[in-house]
């Protein structure tokens, strides 16, 4: 009886924990860009929207995931085919993270080292965010041993 229970409570944890947004996951793999708004309709947050539309080859180079981030929901959009896209309510980290934030618009950069280069509650244009980027010494690393 007392496995049982014991089983039981270890199972519920792992569950909780394995649909929990841990953005660790992603740590020295890819740099994360966060889309935050509490209102989808915001100008703000499609201007940020369509900034990015086209530029999946470019996010993809910088091994960028865009979480979009609307109220306690969430969409991961990935540009590599090897990280698979997901959506749900937000937990874990990306809760926590998202939770320290209460504007109602913003765009938060994470680099591979999974700490915060950028938070800004203005849009961001692609090559501004190319440019930040590219500047970081793990970045600059990767174009100078590309190919």
């Amino acid at each position: 009886m007392i496995i049982k229970k014991l089983s039981f409570a270890w199972l519920c944890c792992f569950a909780c924990s394995a649909c929990a947004q841990d953005l660790s996951e992603h740590q020295w793999k890819s740099r994360i860009l966060i889309v935050q708004t509490s209102d989808a309709s915001s100008p703000e947050y499609q201007a940020q929207l369509a900034a990015l539309d086209g530029q999946a080859t470019a996010l993809c180079e910088r091994k960028i995931i865009l979480y979009k981030v609307i109220g306690n929901t969430y969409q991961k959009i990935s540009f590599q085919n090897t990280i698979p896209s997901t959506s749900g309510t937000l937990k874990g980290t990306l809760q926590m993270l998202v939770k320290k934030n209460e504007a109602p618009f913003s765009v938060t950069l994470l680099g591979l080292d999974g700490g915060k280069k950028r938070q800004q509650k203005t849009t961001i244009t692609a090559p501004d965010l190319y440019s930040i980027i590219d500047g970081m010494p793990m970045r600059r690393y990767e174009i100078k041993n590309k190919g």
